[in-house]
């Protein structure tokens, strides 16, 4: 019980921490939504299960990853990188943000002096991950780490796919396993590099917008990150569990006004909370017959509980949007 309770009391002090940077945060631009963003972050039900019951590390990545967020936003990009360098050492997760703050940091700062920014972080990073690795036997133990990560499938779209690929491609077990772990991590990559590209205005010239000011930088670099999460859990993300959300959420509450933050984000969670209850604990207890449900089965019951608030939230939205346009010139005549 000791040992449960400080696990929980540690996540919720780094949580209220978070809480702490994510003021700070938004007191630069908009000081009036300090309270919206803290109510998003420490009143969500989805937060203060994974904290204050689950206890879980994420609370951990989690502020350190705001902290480098919150560098970033104060110019500080070599402490910034660096922050996020021992977030993934919580957690390989916190490098999904890695790509966009890397291309920030170029586009606010020119190439010269983020090659430098860039040298002297991955320099300091090899020496801070050396040490933390050490009492643990180095960094030989990565590699069973990793493949520990990637062992398995579970509540997310690429299972479905892979059993789509056994039983009606003919595809062997393996291979099928195999494309369904890497494939995520390619797709993923790929998407996160070119929506950083295009939110930081590395496009085509007839497509570049005007030079922004640094509070539509900063917003555009919390839009981005936002971006980079959701494309996270819906294609990089082979392995999904209900506390995923979090890091989602912890960009978002960045941006208080934006429709993901007001109304969509909470669909998510409560569809990623009722599938963890349901397929976690209710279809568990109730009967010999329900737990002979094929895994297939409750795959696709949990993804289709994960996502399927979120998605009818965006059909109402869509439909009620357009509804509206369409009213207006009826109105005006």
């Amino acid at each position: 019980m000791l040992y449960l309770t400080g696990y929980r009391l540690l996540s919720i002090g780094l949580t209220g921490l978070s809480g702490w940077l994510i003021a700070s945060m938004i007191r630069r631009s908009q000081p009036d939504l300090v309270p919206v963003a803290l109510a998003a972050w420490l009143w969500n039900p989805l937060t203060l299960i994974v904290t204050a019951l689950g206890g879980h590390n994420d609370a951990v990545m989690l502020v350190l990853t705001l902290l480098g967020w919150w560098l970033l936003q104060r110019q500080r990009p070599f402490w910034a990188i660096l922050a996020l360098i021992l977030a993934a050492h919580v957690k390989l997760t916190a490098l999904i943000w890695l790509p966009a703050c890397a291309l920030w940091i170029i586009w606010r700062h020119g190439w010269k002096p983020a090659l430098k920014i860039g040298l002297a972080s991955a320099i300091s990073g090899l020496a801070l991950s050396w040490l933390l690795y050490a009492p643990f036997g180095g960094w030989q133990t990565l590699p069973r780490m990793l493949q520990e990560r990637s062992a398995h499938l579970a509540n997310s779209l690429w299972e479905i796919v892979k059993y789509l690929l056994i039983e009606w491609g003919g595809w062997s077990s393996g291979r099928a396993f195999q494309l369904s772990i890497r494939l995520p991590n390619w797709l993923f990559g790929i998407g996160a590099l070119l929506i950083a590209l295009w939110m930081f205005n590395f496009r085509p010239k007839r497509w570049r917008s005007l030079p922004l000011t640094s509070q539509e930088a900063d917003q555009s670099l919390w839009r981005t990150l936002a971006a980079t999460s959701m494309l996270y859990l819906l294609v990089g993300s082979f392995w999904f569990q209900h506390w995923y959300v979090l890091w989602l959420l912890a960009p978002a509450v960045l941006l208080p006004k934006n429709l993901l933050t007001r109304s969509m984000l909470a669909w998510l969670a409560f569809g990623a909370l009722a599938s963890n209850m349901l397929i976690s604990f209710i279809l568990t207890d109730i009967s010999s017959t329900v737990r002979t449900v094929p895994p297939f089965s409750t795959n696709l019951l949990a993804v289709g509980l994960i996502w399927g608030p979120l998605l009818f939230a965006t059909v109402i939205f869509a439909i009620v949007q357009t509804m509206r346009k369409c009213s207006k010139p009826r109105q005006t005549e």
